[in-house]
């Protein structure tokens, strides 16, 4: 087993750590667990770790994605993995479009062009401590709800942009990138194919 904490984004002064064997077990009562989903057997495939995705809610709103969006395919296609080399969390399109949809229902800031810093949906704030009020970003796993503050979903870029932290997959398969992963503590037990993971102030690790 090894676990991770991943400090916030723009934390330049502190370390994230990265435990081995019996150092990377953590307990707690907001620890949450999920099976890994058994990977395919074809290369480079079958170094992942692929995980159960069964929808996303925004807030209270469970975004209307289809079932079959994340699942992995018998031939070894589709999926969702978890990553901590990707940065920004990938999603197929018709997820994408769902998320982002729910944002722009709920955020009334005038939409910013933020192509030049290579964002999809982008808005323009007047300072970084002036955006709205904005509810959880949730991913709903296998008996196990990821929590997604609006740090871990909203990002700011320069020119006072505030951008969604999400991009769309050309692809089937999507990534939970590093972004989305900042603050959580992450377990992975591979002798029990599971993954636990819990909020965690990963400076103070």
């Amino acid at each position: 087993m090894f676990s991770y904490c991943l400090t916030s984004f723009f934390d330049t002064n502190s370390t994230s750590p990265l435990l081995l064997g019996p150092l990377a077990k953590f307990s707690g009562t907001t620890i949450k667990s999920t099976p890994f989903v058994k990977n395919p057997s074809r290369v480079p495939m079958n170094t992942y770790y692929y995980l159960s995705l069964q929808g996303i809610s925004l807030g209270t709103n469970n975004l209307a994605i289809p079932p079959a969006a994340f699942a992995l395919q018998s031939n070894g296609t589709g999926g969702f993995i978890i990553d901590s080399g990707t940065t920004f969390t990938i999603l197929v399109n018709e997820a994408y479009l769902a998320v982002k949809s729910a944002i722009k229902s709920i955020v009334k800031l005038p939409i910013a062009d933020g192509s030049t810093i290579g964002f999809d949906l982008c808005y323009f704030v007047r300072s970084s401590s002036s955006p709205p009020s904005m509810p959880n970003l949730i991913f709903h796993f296998d008996s196990a709800d990821m929590v997604l503050p609006v740090d871990n979903y909203m990002v700011f870029g320069n020119q006072n942009l505030w951008c969604l932290a999400l991009f769309s997959s050309d692809i089937s398969l999507s990534i939970l990138g590093n972004f989305q992963q900042q603050n959580f503590h992450i377990l992975y037990d591979v002798d029990k194919e599971v993954l636990s993971f819990a909020p965690a102030n990963c400076a103070t690790i």
